[in-house]
């Protein structure tokens, strides 16, 4: 979804007390994540008065609000003391009486320890702290700390479009009975498992655009869009086992022959 869009769902939720505790963000293409980052931190700390705010745009501008931590990756990973760290500064009152707030960036980099010892915070979550996990994909991210957010995926452009070589890929994968006539040119444009996910992850933006946008020009159906999504889904969950890339595709062609 476009900026815009994702800034007024987040102060509808804001405005009718449903906020989440916790966010994970695709930042996909987004150029200036800081500035992204900043507004958002800002939406959620705003009040209804013009002077705090003011106050707030500066605090959150010169990285000086006292209830705002960053994590960034130590190393080749988050580690666990990081998470343990931001979990004790949290254990006292918000300096500002407002809402307290950490940004994972990259949250791909948490191993399962930090990841465990950040999912018991998120299970338990305190009055007012906030998480905002940062992720390029949502599927490099462990699965358990996915399932207790609330999952945006974020772009620059209000509408994803896929390259004329692209599109060809994507008649063949979604049109009925097309798929395996066309498998040798599949194979050939996406010769491994990585190549394929990497392009269901684009097929996945792009019948999102297809979805929140009038689009003449879509290649599919919207009455069947989320069954689509819903199949990428399950293939993206599912590509971290070690399965062979041909039963993997073949199995893909027959599910897609079923939701056609």
């Amino acid at each position: 979804m476009s900026y815009d869009d994702f800034f007024e769902i987040i102060n509808k939720e804001k405005d009718n007390n449903h906020l989440s505790h916790a966010f994970l963000i695709e930042t996909n293409d987004i150029n200036d994540i800081s500035s992204f980052i900043n507004k958002f931190i800002k939406i959620l700390l705003y009040k209804d008065d013009s002077n705090y705010n003011i106050k707030i745009d500066e605090l959150v501008d010169n990285n000086s609000y006292p209830d705002l931590k960053y994590i960034e990756p130590n190393g080749a990973f988050i580690k666990k003391e990081q998470i343990i760290d931001v979990i004790s500064d949290f254990s006292n009152s918000s300096y500002y009486d407002n809402k307290q707030i950490y940004v994972i960036n990259d949250a791909s980099k948490l191993n399962g320890s930090s990841g465990n010892t950040l999912l018991k915070f998120l299970e338990e979550p305190h009055d007012g702290v906030i998480a905002i996990l940062l992720c390029k994909n949502r599927y490099s991210v462990l699965n358990t700390l996915v399932s207790r957010c609330q999952v945006y995926s974020v772009n620059d452009s209000s509408l994803f479009n896929l390259s004329d070589d692209e599109i060809l890929i994507f008649q063949s994968l979604f049109s009925k009975n097309k798929g395996f006539l066309a498998y040798n040119s599949i194979i050939k444009d996406l010769p491994d498992k990585i190549s394929f996910i990497n392009f269901l992850n684009k097929c996945e933006k792009y019948i999102f655009s297809i979805i929140n946008h009038s689009n003449n020009n879509s290649l599919i159906n919207k009455d069947n869009s989320f069954k689509y999504i819903l199949l990428i889904e399950k293939y993206l969950s599912n590509s971290l086992y070690n399965v062979n890339y041909k039963l993997f595709l073949d199995n893909f062609l027959v599910d897609i022959e079923e939701v056609i």
